[in-house]
């Protein structure tokens, strides 16, 4: 997950480990 990341920012990991 490198360029999917960056689209989201700094919000994006936290959705991202909600999701798990």
């Amino acid at each position: 997950m490198g360029e999917s990341e960056r689209e989201y920012g700094s919000w994006g990991r936290r959705w991202i480990t909600d999701r798990g």
